[in-house]
């Protein structure tokens, strides 16, 4: 059993858009998609200690894009409250946070943080007399209020979403790829490119019939798309930029934006080769933020 005054320490890691349909929009205004969600070795960390107050410190190379904000409205604290009341648990947390994923990028750094946090709090007050046990499915039910890519990346394995981000269906294991992942150091808040898209009068995408055939690059290349693309491109030409400077890369089977952007990202046939494009990359673009690694 695990002694109450010992912390943990989970891993958040950021997670990209194989692909990004937008299908539909509810009464309600909420866009429907259709998408895969890949993850990678890029992750925030975060300690999580028993204290006698909660608090949240945050650090690490991208922490200074959250400066100013209010601390109790970050994620990782709205899902500590979140778990505490679902587990009937009222411990306090000392919380660091060390952010490595970029801000408002895409990848999903805020909602990981959320998910993480939440495997966290079960880890640690699994064993607490009288606390209630919770189920996959009541994790996910959770997560769902706290954001729409809360809860695929509670598990950080490869997943399809539908709907509003509420659909999620398994799809295997993740291929051995490498992947190069870029931003032009600018914010792209989510809301934002959704309006745009909104307004922007794009077509919706058709449902797809077959597939999708996530790991077929051909497929990615040819069928898939990020539908937000062309919408986030009007509000920062810079994005095409990065694309371009990524499928120029030897090697580079796919490159893409992933979710709403500023992120983008290369694909590789191994981590191996990312790593060694990356070694270049920053040398032709060391104004950019930049990561290679693998996809898991």
């Amino acid at each position: 059993m695990m002694q109450k005054d010992v912390g943990i320490k989970v891993f958040a890691p950021a997670k990209i858009n194989l692909y990004l349909h937008i299908t539909g929009r509810r009464e309600d205004g909420y866009h429907c998609l259709d998408s895969v969600f890949l993850f990678t070795g890029l992750a925030d960390e975060l300690v999580m200690t028993p204290a006698d107050q909660m608090r949240l410190v945050i650090d690490g190379p991208t922490s200074g894009a959250l400066a100013g904000e209010a601390v109790d409205d970050n994620l990782v604290l709205r899902a500590v409250r979140l778990m505490g009341e679902a587990m009937g648990v009222s411990q306090k947390l000392d919380i660091r946070l060390t952010k490595n994923i970029p801000v408002a990028a895409g990848v999903g750094g805020g909602s990981a943080d959320a998910a993480a946090a939440m495997q966290g709090c079960a880890t640690l007050w699994q064993n607490r007399e009288q606390a209630h046990r919770l189920s996959s499915s009541r994790m996910i039910e959770l997560a769902e209020h706290l954001g729409a890519d809360v809860p695929p990346c509670l598990d950080g394995k490869p997943v399809r979403v539908e709907g509003i981000g509420e659909q999620l269906s398994p799809v295997g294991t993740a291929p051995d790829w490498g992947i190069l992942l870029a931003n032009p150091n600018v914010a792209m808040p989510t809301p934002a490119v959704f309006k745009a898209y909104k307004n922007s009068g794009l077509p919706f995408s058709a449902a797809l019939e077959d597939g999708p055939f996530w790991t077929d690059m051909d497929w990615l290349q040819t069928v898939a798309r990020n539908d937000l693309e062309a919408t986030a491109l009007a509000l920062q030409p810079e994005i095409k930029m990065v694309i371009d400077a990524l499928a120029a890369l030897p090697g580079a089977r796919l490159a893409r934006m992933s979710g709403s952007g500023a992120t983008c990202f290369a694909l590789f046939d191994s981590p191996e080769e990312a790593l060694a494009a990356h070694a270049d990359f920053v040398k032709k673009h060391p104004g950019w933020w930049s990561w290679a690694g693998a996809t898991f």
